[in-house]
């Protein structure tokens, strides 16, 4: 750990793990909603999306998802960082069950986008 934050008291280190706590609530807002306007998207357009099209939107969405995810990997793993400082537990299980959900969900909306653009012909 950096010497930065050896003189900082309990507060401060406090306020930074408050601070990061709400960074990544935003950003898990972000990505719930990426997540469930790609859903909709797919449930009503997949079938009517040509190739060229279903393969740009799935790109961007990707890469807008993946962004979020490292960022929200981020802010938590610094989070996490700081409250050992203070003696907090160490919760780097509970960060990699989460960034793997996350990965898990983004995985599965582009598997449903598929199955539905494949229902295109009928």
């Amino acid at each position: 750990m950096s010497d930065a934050y050896k003189d900082m008291s309990t507060y401060e280190v406090l306020d930074l793990v408050y601070s990061a706590s709400s960074s990544s609530t935003e950003l898990i807002a972000v990505f719930i909603s990426l997540l469930s306007a790609y859903f909709v998207a797919a449930y009503y357009f997949g079938n009517k999306l040509r190739g060229l099209e279903l393969l740009l939107l799935s790109v961007v969405y990707s890469v807008f998802c993946l962004i979020t995810i490292a960022g929200i990997y981020a802010q938590v793993r610094g989070m996490m960082r700081l409250m050992i400082l203070i003696d907090g537990p160490d919760n780097t299980v509970f960060l990699n069950v989460y960034a793997t959900v996350m990965l898990i969900s983004w995985i599965l909306s582009l598997l449903f986008m598929v199955s539905r653009w494949r229902l295109r012909g009928e």
